[in-house]
């Protein structure tokens, strides 16, 4: 409820409203006990809840113990019919926020603002308070007799709140689908806070330096019109340079602000006070009146921060008057030579250089202001086009009312000099036919002499009348010469407008079939993303993109261009917040066909760019593909080199065959959909068609794998290195990382291909998923999650990029962490592979853990979730229930062509785990049953483990012997595989110094293998009980990376500790080892003997 004026909070009567924001609503009130007016902020109804309610009152009593100058005092808080209420000190003045949009803010107040702000960021982290939510939003500037403003800072302790429980109302969301001009705070955050990492005080000197920024320029330094984007900015991106915007900022300060906006907070100051401290410093050299001249105008003069792309900007010291307006427009038409100016002209202040008006094309359209009839650039607004006054100087920073008496004329000037030089864009000496004045034109006289005021220069001499014959045909070969330079200039893409630059991201919506031929549904939209994907220079957003926001929009998630009309690409881009989008269609009941494609303009929706090509037959649509993705990078801005350098015909690219386009667009649509039994019927339907169909085979690859059938990825990545022969360099690249990766299985060659691909394509998701991939199975998790945050980052909708990171976060024991970014693939609707089944496992989450495994119960050929599933029954103790899953999945794999090596690794995996416990003759049942299929390197493994464990030891030998010669190459069977059975070996045989011995080279791998506990059985078998322990301890200290590496070891780390330490006579730490384990295994079932024996010893 809305209270009204005259209306009682205790001892407060509201006398008004003054305003509201995200959490609440201000009133003004009068207390009546110390008759003074205060203000009161009252709960949203919103935050109804009682536990809200309760974190509210709780956050306002911390903040009400911060008593700073700059901090606003909260004088009481209060409950009136259950809604709290906060009591705070009323504030005369206005917000930061409403300074920056009025007023241009001199540099002698960003700094005295922002250590004002920095001093009460000082006081509040000394108490541990954290603000979160810095932005001028919640910087008030009190108004102080003397005139000037003080920085108080509002809603400490409050932000928690609005970060955690904020929905619908602009706040702090990571939700990707949020379309905008800026998004909310976000672009205030800091980067630990996008990723939801624990936050300490340097993000609030982070976002202070957002804060400080955007008093510099105008504008926050991380802006897009999405939060996806936004988000990619703040990850990925440096700011760019303060002084580009506004050159009146010292350098010494725009490197304090640099150094708040570091990525890496251990790289910002570390302390408020440090910050303060610096500030000051830079304050005190700056007395002299160095930094403290007149305020200059930023380029953007917008009333909040926007998107708006502007060109690099050169001094006038820097740029001659003859070049200037090519210096900051590159890309623009040559202009009318002007006659030279005197080379010692009189020396500027630095007020004057910088006040000397510059013309900035705008970039709505991406294209430079066009050449009137007269040959001049056309007027643009705010930029007089005549001899310039200095009140024409003084309109840009005069108030708007002065200025628009300027532009009017309202305000004489003075006579214009050479002194005074006019805008860079307009020769003032030119007459209204766009030539130079009589006076400074070639006299019809028999000798000429042109005067330099002051110059130096010598008279010319005199020459004699040339005939016009002469000039007539000097005219005609020189307009001939001008023209054919002309006509090379523009085929070679140099006066093409720039319609994207490397920053403006490009979505290649739907080429939509009218054909009524089902063979061409998808065929023309990928042929063309793969084409367009050879380009260094386009920021080429995916099909997944595409895919999953079209699903958002209510559409078929399958992406099938059948089902998209031009006014659902439009929205598709609207919400990606791309720079512009390419629709089209194709045409006609039969050859010929016509393909008609637009890249549009996203926000204005006016045509970029159209193509139309007739193609006679359906086996030339690859070569008209081929035609239509040079064009659009060529009027996209590309130069003519760049796309002659990278094009690859799309029939080495990709395929020629319309008909494995289609399969390989249905391939696409069914993973998408998370149905990989499909996806895999359709990708090798596509690579039958087409054997050297390089991404088909790419994607059978990826999807093999993540089904566990390592024969049959290994097969298809041999097909896609065979085949990548001819394509592009990328393709070549990504296909050896493949087959290193799943045939080879040498890591390291892989990590060097894909650390290679990145010096080229950094912001690549795919190249940085994989980066993460082979980081992650080395063991090396942080960089592997670092490279799979990148991913996401660079592209929000990228599936693979989610699941490397979730189980990089797994691994470093951060299941909560995980859990949240598994919620958020699921919020943007993309496919899931079982990983929160792990994660809520080791959370402890039931309610996870129920629906997780109901997904799995329905999704039977979806083996990835059956993996985890069985991992997840016999970490338990479930053995009976885990025993049946391995054997009914196993005999379903063996039903899906291709997938009889995914049958060997689930059975193989169960056959390891209960060897591990003990229960050898089902581990040798299982492990036989898995050695009658094609196996890779993992079940071969698992074999061979199991084997040596339970004392079979020809069949340990035989996979020793099957695993060298094999995989000569592969970082897992040489790092770890061979040693580990040959511990096992040794172990068997009574001989824990040979097992040792074996294990020496394996060290390095301790975190990914089974290494630690064979060490510490071994380390236990000489009494050395205390090392061996030690050993158990490092597998028990890293509990997740130890499940996701796959087997029943953590529970029988416990045992191995609590049997350890019985050993020593230590009783009552093995029976809190037991306990432990008892723990792990209390939903095991009854009668198992390792239940058996730890009940025994924990009476």
């Amino acid at each position: 409820m809305i209270p009204e004026p005259g209306q009682r909070f205790g001892p407060y009567e509201i006398l008004g409203r003054l305003g509201g924001g995200g959490m609440g609503l201000v009133f003004r009130a009068w207390d009546a006990r110390l008759h003074r007016e205060v203000a009161i902020k009252l709960l949203h109804d919103e935050f109804s809840m009682s536990g809200m309610r309760e974190r509210f009152l709780r956050e306002a009593r911390a903040a009400s113990a911060l008593n700073h100058p700059n901090i606003c005092t909260i004088f009481d808080i209060g409950d009136r019919d259950g809604d709290p209420y906060l009591v705070m000190e009323l504030l005369e003045g206005e917000t930061l926020k409403d300074r920056i949009m009025h007023k241009i803010i001199p540099v002698d107040e960003i700094v005295c603002y922002a250590r004002e702000v920095a001093e009460a960021l000082a006081a509040a982290h000394a108490k541990g308070i954290v603000h979160r939510d810095v932005k001028p939003a919640n910087i008030f500037l009190v108004n102080k007799p003397n005139g000037k403003s003080q920085a108080k800072v509002l809603d400490f302790g409050l932000a928690k709140i609005e970060s955690n429980a904020r929905s619908g109302r602009g706040g702090r969301s990571l939700d990707l689908t949020t379309a905008g001009a800026t998004v909310g705070t976000l672009a205030y955050m800091s980067p630990e806070q996008a990723r939801g990492e624990v936050l300490d005080s340097r993000s609030d000197l982070f976002s202070l330096g957002v804060v400080m920024y955007e008093m510099a320029t105008r504008q926050v330094p991380f802006k897009g019109t999405t939060s996806a984007l936004v988000f990619v900015k703040l990850l990925n991106h440096p700011p760019e340079p303060v002084r580009d915007w506004n050159d009146s900022v010292p350098r010494e300060l725009e490197k304090i602000i640099f150094k708040l906006l570091a990525k890496e907070r251990t790289q910002r100051y570390q302390t408020a006070t440090e910050l303060e401290e610096a500030l000051r410093k830079f304050s005190e050299k700056g007395t002299g009146g160095g930094w403290l001249r007149r305020a200059t105008i930023p380029l953007v003069k917008a009333p909040d921060p926007i998107a708006r792309e502007r060109r690099q900007r050169q001094r006038l010291s820097e740029a001659p008057t003859e070049n200037f307006d090519e210096k900051i427009y590159p890309d623009s038409p040559p202009r009318i030579p002007s006659r030279p100016e005197p080379p010692a002209a009189r020396p500027r202040s630095g007020e004057e250089a910088f006040l000397r008006p510059v013309a900035r094309v705008p970039r709505g359209s991406g294209s430079p202001a066009p050449l009137n009839q007269s040959g001049a650039l056309p007027a643009i607004p705010g930029i007089p086009t005549g001899p310039v006054s200095p009140a024409a100087f003084q309109a840009q920073s005069a108030p708007p009312e002065t200025a628009a008496a300027v532009e009017s004329g309202e305000i004489s000037g003075q006579a214009t000099s050479w002194e005074q030089e006019p805008p860079a864009l307009v020769p003032t000496d030119l007459d209204p036919t766009g030539r130079w004045p009589a006076a400074a034109r070639e006299s019809d006289s028999e000798t000429t002499r042109t005067h330099y005021d002051d110059s130096g220069y010598l008279e010319p001499r005199r020459v004699k009348r040339t005939p016009p014959w002469v000039w007539a045909v000097a005219g005609i070969v020189g307009a001939g010469a001008l023209v054919t330079g002309i006509v090379f200039a523009v085929h070679g893409g140099r006066f093409r407008p720039m319609m994207l630059t490397e920053k403006d991201t490009l979505i290649l919506t739907s080429i939509e079939n009218r054909t009524g031929d089902k063979a061409l549904d998808g065929s023309v939209s990928e042929g063309l993303q793969m084409a367009l994907r050879q380009s260094p220079y386009l920021a080429l957003l995916t099909r997944d993109d595409y895919r999953s926001t079209l699903q958002q929009l209510g559409g078929d998630g399958s992406g099938l261009p059948g089902e998209v009309n031009p006014v659902m690409a439009h929205k598709v881009a609207e919400r990606l917040g791309a720079k512009a989008y390419i629709y089209g269609t194709i045409t006609g009941s039969g050859a010929p066909y016509t393909i008609h494609v637009e890249m549009q303009d996203t926000v204005s929706n006016e045509t970029m760019a159209t193509v139309e090509e007739h193609v006679p037959s359906q086996e030339q649509i690859a070569t008209t593909i081929d035609r239509i993705s040079d064009t659009l990078r060529s009027d996209a801005g590309e130069d003519s080199d760049s796309i002659a350098r990278t094009h690859v015909p799309l029939s080495r690219e990709a395929t020629a065959s319309m008909e494995a386009l289609h399969a390989y667009t249905l391939g696409e649509a069914a993973a998408r959909m998370g149905q990989p039994v499909e996806a895999l019927a359709a990708y090798k339907q596509a690579a039958t068609l087409d054997p050297k169909f390089v991404r088909a085979n790419l994607r059978l690859t990826l999807i093999y794998r993540q089904q566990r059938a390592e024969v049959a990825a290994a097969e298809a990545a041999r097909a896609a290195l065979d085949g990548a022969n001819a394509a592009s360099e990328r393709t070549r690249l990504i296909a050896q990382y493949t087959y290193e990766m799943n045939a080879s299985g040498d890591y390291l060659r892989a990590t060097a291909i894909i650390r290679q691909m990145l010096t080229t394509y950094p912001h690549d998701a795919e190249v940085l998923s994989d980066l993460a991939r082979a980081l992650r199975l080395q063991g090396h998790l942080s960089e592997a999650l670092q490279a799979a945050q990148q991913a996401y980052a660079a592209d929000p909708l990228s599936g693979d990029a989610y699941t490397q990171a979730e189980i990089a976060l797994i691994g470093l024991d951060r299941y909560d962490a995980a859990l949240q970014l598994d919620m958020q693939v699921q919020r943007l609707g993309g496919p899931r592979d079982g990983v929160s089944l792990i994660a809520a496992y080791l959370a402890g989450r039931q309610d996870l853990i129920d629906a997780a495994v109901a997904e799995s119960q329905t999704k039977t050929k979806h083996f990835t979730l059956a993996w985890n599933h069985g991992l997840y029954l016999d970490n338990s103790g479930r053995i009976e229930a885990g025993t049946a899953f391995w054997r009914d999945r196993a005999a379903t794999a063996l039903e899906v062509p291709g997938l009889a090596s995914s049958s060997s690794t689930l059975l193989s995996q169960g056959a390891l785990n209960r060897a591990l416990i003990g229960s050898c003759g089902e581990a040798l049942s299982m492990a036989r049953e898995a050695g009658a299929q094609p196996r890779g390197p993992i079940a071969t493994f698992n074999i061979g483990m199991a084997s040596a464990l339970c004392g079979d030891t020809s069949t340990a030998n035989a996979a020793i012997d099957a695993l060298a010669s094999g995989y000569p190459q592969s970082t897992s069977v040489n790092g770890y595989y061979i040693p580990d059975l040959k511990a096992a070996l040794a172990l068997g045989a009574n001989d824990p110094e040979a097992a040792l011995e074996a294990l020496k080279s394996a060290r390095q791998y301790d975190l990914i293998s089974l290494t630690p506990y064979l060490r510490g059985r071994a380390h236990v078998a000489l009494r050395q009980v205390q090392i061996g322990i030690v050993d158990f301890q490092t597998l028990l200290s890293h509990r997740g990376i130890t499940f996701t590496v796959g087997s029943d070891v953590y529970p029988m780390a416990e045992i191995g500790v609590a049997r350890a330490f019985a050993d020593t006579g230590d009783h009552g730490n093995s029976a809190s080892a037991y306990k432990s384990f008892l723990e792990l295994w209390k939903n095991a079932d009854p009668g198992q003997p390792l239940l058996s024996e730890a009940e025994s010893r924990t009476r």
